[in-house]
């Protein structure tokens, strides 16, 4: 859905599965585009880049804080009385 959120709203509200207009395309490796897109024109220039699987690992647990005591507070007066 493109629009303002009011606009979204008002669809949501208005529409369901079976009223929904849907449309089919299809889909190509390796981008798996969610929408019919024109990547012709830009395609040499993303493919320079590096491929996300270069430069993060292939599975994680994500991020993980060590001294949550030290580091997250709630308030300004629970820092100041470290």
């Amino acid at each position: 859905m493109w629009g303002s959120r009011e606009e979204k709203y008002r669809t949501l509200l208005e529409t369901d599965v079976q009223t929904t207009e849907w449309s089919n395309f299809n889909q190509h490796h390796p981008l798996y585009l969610f929408v019919p897109q024109t990547t012709e024109q830009f395609i040499t220039e993303y493919e320079v880049g590096w491929e996300i699987t270069d430069i993060f690992q292939t599975s994680s647990v994500g991020i993980v804080t060590g001294r949550d005591k030290l580091t997250i507070h709630g308030t300004p007066e629970n820092y100041e009385r470290l």
